[in-house]
């Protein structure tokens, strides 16, 4: 049983981004044992009938799994034929922010695509955020101002930006 953990940093992570360089960083980071990716499977919850009680029990789980590791979110999807699904995804991805009861012990966020961004930002309440540099280009660092995660650091990132190791270099930063 091995713990992925970065530096004595704790790092939370969301990525619903699709893009393939956004998959490879993670894969990386995996590999070098520097986080846990837990896969939402997007199919099973927007097809479960009880997709609440299937969100909340999903939540549950990967707040008892960042107790021992650092956690990357993402989205799995095998079929894609559903009507708006970019902003289905995001929605869950939101209703698991909201869900989540580990925020006491995040030291890092770590934000991978636009759009998750924002979605995630506005489910922990955060209306101001202070970026204070970048430590690549495209990739900045900053400080969360309001909301559950006040004080807290974050990195942020473009699904498409960077190189394989870029999220190495954002939770080790």
């Amino acid at each position: 049983n091995i713990n992925f953990k970065a530096n004595n940093k704790k790092v939370l992570g969301f990525c619903a981004s699709r893009n393939d360089i956004s998959r490879q960083q993670i894969i990386q980071a995996e590999e070098n044992r520097l986080i846990r990716v837990r896969g939402l499977d997007i199919n099973k919850i927007l097809d479960y009938k009880y997709r609440d009680l299937l969100i909340k029990k999903e939540a549950a789980k990967i707040s008892n799994y960042f107790k021992k590791n650092n956690i990357m979110i993402i989205q799995k999807i095998s079929k894609q034929n559903y009507k708006d699904l970019n902003l289905k995804i995001l929605r869950i991805f939101k209703q698991i922010v909201k869900n989540l009861n580990c925020w006491g012990s995040v030291d890092r966020l770590i934000l991978i695509g636009g759009d998750t961004s924002f979605s995630v930002l506005n489910a922990l309440d955060t209306e101001t955020i202070k970026i204070l540099g970048s430590i690549m280009p495209g990739i900045d660092y900053g400080v969360i101002y309001d909301g559950k995660l006040k004080g807290t650091k974050f990195l942020i990132k473009g699904g498409s930006v960077g190189n394989i190791n870029s999220l190495v270099n954002m939770i080790n930063f």
